[in-house]
């Protein structure tokens, strides 16, 4: 299955790594998170313990870019989320 998270803040990154082990995970992202997804992936603190997905578990595309955003034709799910003041 191939799923695109718009959003890549806490909870878009919590859905993200814990998807990317069972489908081709997309995260379209700008700016500062955007290298930071790139460089570093996204690592997720739990309680007991944390856990690391490499920037290689999953694709990420500059939102601002419309030849990266071209790349989501074939999508099957989309995830969105946003922060409270912003729905």
């Amino acid at each position: 299955m191939k799923i695109a998270v718009v959003g890549v803040g806490g909870l878009g990154s919590l859905f993200a790594g814990r998807l990317c082990g069972h489908a081709e995970v997309t995260l379209l992202a700008r700016g500062k998170r955007l290298s930071q997804l790139r460089q570093q992936g996204i690592t997720i603190n739990l309680e007991q313990a944390s856990e690391h997905y490499p920037a290689e578990s999953f694709q990420v595309l500059d939102s601002e870019t419309a030849s990266d955003l071209s790349r989501l034709a074939d999508i099957e799910f989309l995830i969105f989320t946003c922060k409270t003041q912003q729905t």
